[in-house]
């Protein structure tokens, strides 16, 4: 009850985003990155994001990941810390040891031949002027750059008394902000480092005690620091902390990742057990797994150069916030009871109304509700409009006709009975429109009790027949523009005319209209493409507008212009929106909900944000001018090879002529609309046009001598803008038949050749001799490979017979043998040796839920998790079944302990992911050791560990359990 207690009153104290669904993506296996467990993310100086996880440190281009591991540099793969530097460099902490990268390899920065470990946390930062810092356990390391790629470092405390370095405590996080102060976590206070002095922030100037992890400094100065569940702001020239922490229920767990970040508002984004809050500048807002944002669990925040917003969580993989904040949707999950949605109209005061599939339903303060569900509930409503003094009209589909409806006094009645009704205008005169199945409606006064009738004018137009009209809109001086089946009709002072449309087809199929400002108009519908028709006299004078190549074939079924001019283009493949000459895609890639967008459903609201309606959904755009907001582009020559072999700048001063390709690997560095990026490049000194790269790479073969410069660029094609220009300049020396020397040596080949032919007949008997020799040479290169074929088979028939063809480590009998091996070598040298069986909980379970196929993945990725975090002086096989058995030489017990607690958590706080199924693994571990002058048969041991194996079953699972012999065995 209490902890209910809890969670009620953090509900009251932080506005729940309960309602709207975000959209993200996350990047997983599909990308190249293959461990999901992140622990880091950050971006470089030429915008690619790095992002560290539990096994190795990853690449982004915004289309792949690139893994830097053992051939890279990377001695330990479990990644604690990422720091960019000013030179493009990127350091990388892990729990064991500092590492450095500046172009190719991690190279690791040791103290006097020693690795620095760096443990989980905020524990690397850089100073203004370029100088790095590192928590190493816990001391500050100052790092600074001697020559190229040259850096030393040296305790940053070294200097302060003993007395006063003590007195502040253990430290376990720093931050350098741009005026040069160093904040540090220390003991349960925070310290601030400024000119070689320490200020302590404690409770007496607003700091609770706490362990504090995390440090932020803001655009306006304030420094924001954070523990599990507090988090205080420290103002510029502020002696007292403010406490900013938001009233969130407690868990007792340990939190190794506490991310903080600012996005581009201005505003702080923190992560709690279960959910991701953001501060507004008053009051902190939560976003849930129910809006879309799995908050819990997550390691690290991010907020790249364009704004976007990042987050890594274990398990989950790397994660972007699409359209943040910009953009929301809204689905069953959201309260929707029918996600087709036709309709909008903002009633100014108590919300959205929502036309849907299955009546409608209004959006107010972030919940959606039924709109009298017993009369409508199972009407379609296909348009909207305000009826004045508490009226609306709605605009239906399937016979029912137009509706009035009274919400004040929940009443609704039929005011004219007709086939569907498509749309609904109520025009600057008061006049209320209806277009339907049947013609053209209108109610020609503001009479909002009255009868809409027959526009008896238009119907003699057409013919006096019902011709369906789809759609209307006004155009500058109150003109009326209405679509018929048989071409648009137009009202201008009072009178009705048909214009004829020339240069579209004849009759035109437009179902879509929207007036501009300028009087023209724009159409779109049956006939394809988008058109903009110029009205001159009683012709309208029709030219088609190319749309954006991704949409080039779709079909338009909405079209809107917003107060801003903007043209909105609602088609069945997504939204495109034309401002001044400028392109942008709304598309499910870039967060739209879905993208088949409905008839009609375009809507602009009060507040000038735009609603989408789709067959799956609403997307609301919040602020159309920042989510267009141009992407920065960037381009990168990721690498460069000739055949398979890579090249640095240095190979290319000189490259020899070959036949080889050589291959430029490409990038496009910007993550705001990164599909619609194109990357353009061109070869000068081979051919100066722009070429549409293919892909991520680009290849030239057999490139003649000479000298080039391969120019890259991004460019967004919807606007034509482009990014700065890459340059990489090389040379190809000409091939050695061209060069001089070679023809020099061509006629003097010829006089030799001369002199041979004479000389030939003396020479045949030793090219016999010669002939012979080849051949026995020959015979004898025959046997030894041969030989040594036999060789590698019989190595790769010993490793078959020793490695476990489903786990790849050893198999049992092989286990076994090292078993044996180390209990003598442990017996001679008087050491320790600790054996461990380890059993994966409830594996049968596993294979009974999701099938043996995922019981052979669940082995498998426990088997590389355990491979990868034994040392390597252990032994690690598959005993049997779901059994490993671990073998650890010449390691104390009490650090054997220690060592099989973190390896035991860290394999059980992984979730393995098998078919988009979580599976989350626990395992049961029984521990025996071998102690010194003990003299103990293998079968012996493994009975030790077996019992106590049988032990942590019995007491629970999930768990480590020893034995070990009695004293003098």
């Amino acid at each position: 009850m209490g902890l209910a207690l809890i969670a009620c009153t953090w509900l009251l104290f932080i506005p729940s985003i309960q309602a709207q669904q975000f959209p993200v993506r996350f990047y997983a296996n599909e990308t190249g990155l293959a461990n999901l467990a992140v622990t880091a993310v950050t971006q470089d100086k030429k915008g690619y994001l790095w992002v560290g996880t539990e096994n190795g440190v990853y690449r982004f281009d915004g289309s792949h990941f690139q893994r830097f591991g053992t051939e890279d540099g990377l001695r330990q793969f479990y990644v604690s810390a990422l720091q960019p530097d000013d030179d493009g460099g990127i350091w990388v902490g892990t729990t064991e040891h500092l590492f450095h990268f500046s172009g190719q390899y991690l190279v690791e920065i040791k103290d006097a031949n020693q690795p620095l470990s760096i443990w989980q946390g905020q524990n690397l930062s850089k100073l203004p002027d370029g100088r790095i810092l590192a928590m190493v356990k816990r001391e500050p390391y100052l790092f600074q750059k001697n020559g190229k790629d040259q850096w030393s470092g040296k305790p940053l405390l070294a200097t302060i008394a003993a007395a006063e370095r003590s007195s502040i405590g253990g430290l376990h996080s720093l931050f350098a902000d741009s005026s040069n102060n160093i904040w540090m976590g220390c003991g349960k206070a925070v310290c601030q480092w400024s000119s070689g002095n320490i200020t302590v922030w404690n409770a007496s100037r607003g700091v609770p005690e706490d362990i504090w992890k995390s440090i932020l400094k803001d655009r306006h100065g304030s420094i924001w620091i954070r523990s599990a569940y507090r988090i205080v702001e420290i103002s510029p020239a502020a002696s007292i902390a403010v406490d900013r922490s938001p009233s969130t229920p407690r868990e007792e767990r340990e939190h190794l990742f506490l991310p903080l970040a600012e996005d581009a508002d201005g505003r702080i984004l923190q992560s709690s057990d279960t959910s991701l809050l953001r501060w507004d500048g008053q009051q902190w807002q939560i976003f849930k797994r129910d809006n879309g944002i799995p908050g819990e669990g997550l390691s690290s925040l991010y907020v790249d150069r364009e704004g976007n917003v990042w987050m890594g969580a274990g398990g989950l993989g790397l994660m972007q916030w699409l359209g943040y904040p910009y953009l929301e949707n809204w689905t069953f999950a959201q309260g929707l009871k029918n996600e087709t949605v036709w309709s909008f109209l903002s009633d100014h005061h108590t919300g959205m109304y929502l036309g849907t599939d299955s009546g409608l339903q209004k959006l107010h303060n972030n919940t959606i509700s039924d709109v009298d569900p017993h009369e409508l509930g199972k009407t379609e409503i296909a348009s909207l409009a305000d009826g004045g003094n508490g009226n609306l009209w709605v605009g239906t589909m399937g016979g029912t006709g137009i509706l009035r409806l009274d919400e004040m006094q929940g009443k609704i009645t039929q005011a004219t009975k007709t086939a569907l009704v498509f749309h609904i205008l109520h025009d600057t005169a008061g006049q209320t429109w209806f277009t339907t199945m049947q013609g053209l409606y209108a109610l020609r006064s503001s009479n909002t009790t009255g009868v809409p009738e027959p526009v008896i004018e238009t119907r003699h137009l057409l013919g006096d027949q019902d011709v369906p009209t789809p759609n209307a809109c006004e155009g500058s001086s109150h003109t009326i523009w209405v679509l018929s089946d048989l071409g648009p009709l137009r009202m201008h002072d009072g009178a009705w005319d048909k214009p004829e449309v020339k240069n579209a087809s004849n009759p035109p199929r437009f179902s879509q209209i929207a007036c501009s400002p300028d009087g023209t108009v724009w159409l779109g519908g049956e006939t394809p493409g988008l058109w903009q028709a110029s009205p001159t006299n009683s012709i309208l004078m029709a030219k088609r507008i190319p749309m954006p190549d991704d949409l080039r074939d779709a079909r338009i079924v909405a079209l809107l212009m917003d107060h801003r001019g903007w043209l909105w283009v609602g088609t069945d493949m997504g939204v495109a929106v034309l401002d001044h000459g400028r392109w942008s895609l709304l598309r499910q890639d870039n967060g739209l909900v879905w993208p088949d967008v409905s008839q009609a459903g375009l809507y602009e609201d009060i507040d000038g944000s735009v609603w989408i309606g789709t067959s799956k959904g609403i997307s609301h755009v919040i602020a159309p001018t920042s989510l267009f907001k141009p992407a920065i582009l960037s381009a990168e020559v990721v690498a460069i090879e000739r055949g398979e072999k890579s090249l640095s700048t240095h190979d290319l001063i000189a490259l020899p002529w070959s036949k080889s390709p050589l291959t430029f690997y490409l990038a496009a560095l910007s993550y705001k609309d990164h599909a619609h990026q194109r990357l353009l490049y061109r070869l000068i000194g081979f051919d100066e046009t722009w070429q549409t790269a293919e892909g991520d790479k680009v290849q030239f073969t057999a490139l003649p001598g000479g000298s080039y410069s391969f120019e890259l660029k991004a460019q967004d094609p919807y606007s034509n803008k482009a990014s700065p220009v890459t340059t990489v300049s090389f040379t190809v020396r000409p091939p050695w038949w061209r060069r001089l020397d070679v023809q020099v040596a061509e006629i003097v080949a010829l006089f030799l050749l001369i002199a041979g032919i004479i000389r030939l007949w003396l020479h045949r008997l030793l090219t016999q001799r010669r002939k012979l020799e080849s051949m026995v040479a020959e015979r004898t290169y025959a046997l030894e490979e041969e030989k040594r074929l036999l060789t590698q088979a019989k190595l790769s028939l010993q490793q078959m017979a020793t490695t476990d063809s489903l786990t790849k480590l050893k198999n049992r009998h092989a286990i076994l043998e090292i078993l044996d091996l180390e209990i003598s070598r442990a017996t001679s040298n008087q050491q320790d040796l600790v054996v461990v069986l380890i059993d994966i909980d409830h594996f049968k379970q596993i294979n009974d839920t999701y099938g043996h196929l995922a019981g052979d993945e669940v082995l498998r990725s426990v088997s590389q998790t355990l491979d990868g975090l034994v040392r390597s002086s252990d032994s690690l096989g598959r005993y049997g079944g779901e059994e490993f058995l671990l073998i650890m030489p010449g390691i104390p017990i009490h650090m054997a302990q220690g060592r099989l607690d973190d390896l035991h958590r860290q394999i059980t706080s992984s979730v393995v992911l098998v078919e988009d199924v979580s599976i989350h693994v626990t395992m049961s571990f029984g521990a025996a050791a071998l102690r010194p002058l003990q003299q103990v048969e293998s079968k012996e041991l493994l009975h030790q560990a077996d019992t106590a194996l049988y032990l942590a079953k019995e007491t629970g699972r999930n768990r480590i359990v020893w034995t070990s012999y009695p004293s003098g065995n």
